[in-house]
């Protein structure tokens, strides 16, 4: 699956609803499902879940694959990420 080109992505978000940054994701899943827990966690403060995405196993597996193909791209084009690094995990930058 190929990732989409920026201005395609640009186009397919949504200009309504309530966006919100997340910084930390629980994952559970079933035989049948997923679950995503989305949410914000500040200085060893409890994380504040505020999104639950579930999905089938099939399409999470998709997700990753585009997620790695996105993922190689942006390191091809601004450099490696570094795990942990200031501005990532909740750290300033």
């Amino acid at each position: 699956m190929e990732p989409p080109t920026d201005a395609h992505a640009l186009a397919a978000v949504p200009t309504a609803g309530e966006r919100r940054y997340a910084n930390h994701l629980r994952v559970a899943f079933n035989r049948l499902e997923f679950l995503l827990d989305f949410a914000q966690a500040y200085d060893g403060s409890e994380e504040a879940a505020h999104a639950r995405l579930v999905s089938a196993p099939a399409h999470v597996k998709q997700f990753v694959g585009l997620m790695q193909g996105c993922i190689a791209d942006y390191e091809a084009r601004y450099g490696a990420i570094a795990l942990n690094a200031p501005g990532q995990a909740g750290e300033p930058g």
